[in-house]
């Protein structure tokens, strides 16, 4: 909010989303601003996760591809508000590089940014769920690979359903291109009955019942 007031009074954005939106409350316009700074923060984040060009053509691609809220008008944004991502993505920077002030965010993120190569060396790290990384995540992932640390990769494509929050949806497939690993399928399911695998089947057909399986209903 402080880069915003740098740039335009909140009255003048208050009174546009009022315009915008058609509301003349006040309790609802101001909640359409916070809604606006949240957007604003929401942006940032993305483009970190990301791993995006700080430049203008990286924040209408993450305002299109994750459908980030805006209740102001497109014209409005680009005039007066363009600007504020990349100033938060530079203050995050500064505030890391002098203070040592970081989020979780930054801690991806940073590492990219800063070129960092020194990281300790592990014999083995795992990673679950990787059908939900980002592109901030596997680069940290690499680094440590590339000090010879072993990576043992677990997840299902099936299950990818976190794109709308910045995960990579094509992350398995990133995934393989970056570390070539050597696939091991987990066939059997033990968290369902038989009855409940043959549904499954439809959708996924590998997917089996072990054989102490019960029925099921």
């Amino acid at each position: 909010e402080t880069l915003i007031l740098k740039s335009l009074s909140p009255i003048l954005i208050k009174q546009e989303i009022a315009s915008h939106s058609g509301l003349s409350q006040p309790k609802s316009i101001n909640k359409r601003y916070v809604t606006l700074l949240q957007s604003l923060i929401e942006i940032v984040r993305k483009i970190q996760i990301n791993l995006l060009p700080q430049d203008y053509s990286s924040i209408l691609l993450v305002l299109i591809k994750y459908n980030i809220p805006l209740p102001v008008s497109i014209s409005f944004f680009y005039t007066y508000l363009l600007d504020i991502p990349l100033l938060l993505l530079k203050s995050s920077e500064l505030l890391a590089r002098t203070r040592g002030i970081i989020d979780y965010n930054d801690m991806l993120w940073l590492p990219h940014l800063w070129d960092i190569k020194d990281v300790p060396a592990k014999d083995f790290i795992i990673v679950d769920e990787v059908q939900d990384v980002n592109k901030a995540m596997i680069s940290l992932y690499k680094k440590w690979t590339e000090t010879g640390t072993r990576a043992l990769l677990l997840g299902d494509p099936n299950q990818s359903i976190f794109g709308f929050a910045g995960s990579d949806t094509s992350s398995w497939q990133l995934l393989q291109d970056t570390f070539q690993p050597h696939e091991l399928p987990l066939s059997y399911c033990y968290r369902c009955p038989t009855l409940h695998i043959q549904l499954a089947q439809t959708i996924v057909p590998y997917i089996e019942a072990p054989p102490t399986s019960p029925k099921g209903l």
